[in-house]
């Protein structure tokens, strides 16, 4: 069985930040060009292995910045670390609100 990271304040935002970007409650950083095609403000290594954007494509550096593996190597994580600590705050998360969903049934069975 594999070691889980230790969940970090840093290691946290990373977290958030994926989330934020993968639910585009925010954008990654960039620009539009006149032909409507968006630029990273930093282009990382792993931004040069996808297509360039074009006219017909947009927005394919866009998509590549909400990935799992680019907010990764943004934070100095690797793609599994970070991955491993979605899975462990999600489950934290559903533990949670499994928690609060009892007591208010409790609270609600019991007045």
């Amino acid at each position: 069985m594999k070691k889980q990271p230790r969940l970090t304040p840093k290691l946290r935002a990373a977290v958030l930040t994926y989330r934020r970007l993968k639910s585009r409650q925010t954008n990654p950083s960039g620009a539009f060009d006149r032909a409507g095609r968006w630029q990273p403000t930093v282009k990382l290594q792993c931004c040069l292995a996808i297509r360039e954007p074009s006219r017909a494509h947009p927005y394919s550096l866009m998509l590549h910045c909400r990935t799992i593996g680019h907010v990764a190597q943004l934070n100095g994580y690797t793609p599994s670390t970070l991955r491993s600590a979605v899975r462990r705050l999600n489950v934290m998360a559903w533990d949670a609100w499994s928690r609060a969903i009892r007591q208010y049934q409790i609270k609600a069975n019991t007045e």
